[in-house]
C-alpha cells in the first residue's frame, strides 16, 4: 500500500560514482562531497513536505548530459541523495525499505529526479 509519492528534481548536481568516491580518496574528500550534495539536494526538497515516519521506497534517476558521464545504475551514489532526505523527508535512513537507481543521458535537461513512495 502507498500513502502517496513525493517527487522532485535537482538540476545537474553531478552525482559522483561510487568508484570516484572510493578510489584512493581520503575520507575528508568523501565527507566534503557528501556535505556539498546534501545542501544542494535539500534546497530542492519542496518546503511543504513534512517529515514522514513510516517506511519508504526511494528511486534515484540520474540524467547526465552526455555518454561520457553515463555510469552503471549500481555505480550511482544514491546514498548521498538518501542521506540528504534525513530530518527533511524521512526521520532516519532505516525507514528505507528499497532504494534503486538508474542513469540515462538527457542532453537538454541533466538532473537527478528523486521519487519517494510513502508506504503504510
Amino acid at each position: 500500500m502507498n500513502n502517496g509519492t513525493i517527487q522532485f528534481s535537482v538540476p545537474d548536481p553531478h552525482l559522483p560514482s561510487w568508484n570516484s568516491i572510493y578510489s584512493g580518496k581520503h575520507w575528508s574528500f568523501r565527507s566534503s562531497k557528501a556535505k556539498e550534495l546534501h545542501q544542494l539536494i535539500a534546497a530542492y526538497i519542496p518546503r511543504e513536505i513534512k517529515t514522514y515516519k513510516g517506511s519508504v521506497d526511494i528511486r534515484v534517476y540520474n540524467y547526465v548530459p552526455n555518454k561520457r558521464r553515463l555510469m552503471d545504475a549500481d555505480n550511482v551514489c544514491d546514498k548521498f541523495c538518501i542521506d540528504a532526505l534525513i530530518d527533511r523527508v524521512i526521520k532516519d535512513d532505516r525507514q528505507v525499505r528499497l532504494a534503486s537507481s538508474r542513469c540515462e543521458v538527457d542532453r537538454k535537461n541533466p538532473r537527478v529526479d528523486i521519487e519517494i513512495d510513502l508506504l503504510k
